[in-house]
């Protein structure tokens, strides 16, 4: 199990998501995987969780690049993005009309464009192994920092 270089520590919080994003105490294995110690809201479900964004260590707040587990500095942090992305041919009823809308936590508009990318795969039950399906499949329209909400009344939303 990993410990924080800065403080000896063993418990990092971690971002992810099942449902709706949370933030999760963790151990960090020697591989990277982390193991659960528990959500922040308590009773989250944990078996189908995306992980995503950096690790934080819970005594100290040095934060770590979840893969390499290198230090980041403290000008890297994770932000709120919002994206949209045309859903691919193949699974559009309407091509060209059909919008998947993500908010996710990245360091970057690049990063958070993947993350949404794969999740929209995995909304819509498709795996890129299975189905020949590839997560850049869902084109890209808009990226914005922020958590943004579509205000239009539900008949005219996409």
């Amino acid at each position: 199990m990993k410990k924080c270089p800065k403080c000896g520590e063993a418990c990092f919080s971690l971002a992810g998501d099942a449902y709706d994003s949370v933030l999760y105490l963790v151990n960090i294995e020697d591989d990277g995987s982390p193991t659960t110690i528990q959500a922040e809201a308590g009773n989250e479900e944990v078996e189908n969780t995306d992980w995503h964004g950096d690790v934080e260590c819970s005594a100290c707040w040095a934060r770590f690049d979840r893969a390499s587990f290198q230090p980041l500095q403290h000008d890297e942090p994770l932000l709120p993005y919002t994206v949209l992305l045309l859903y691919p041919d193949y699974l559009a009823s309407i091509f060209g009309q059909e919008i998947y809308r993500d908010q996710v936590y990245a360091r970057n508009a690049g990063e958070a464009i993947e993350f949404a990318q794969r999740h929209a795969l995995k909304a819509n039950d498709v795996w890129a192994a299975e189905d020949g399906a590839d997560p850049s499949d869902f084109y890209p329209l808009f990226t914005v920092r922020g958590h943004w909400e579509d205000l239009a009344p539900p008949e005219l939303q996409v």
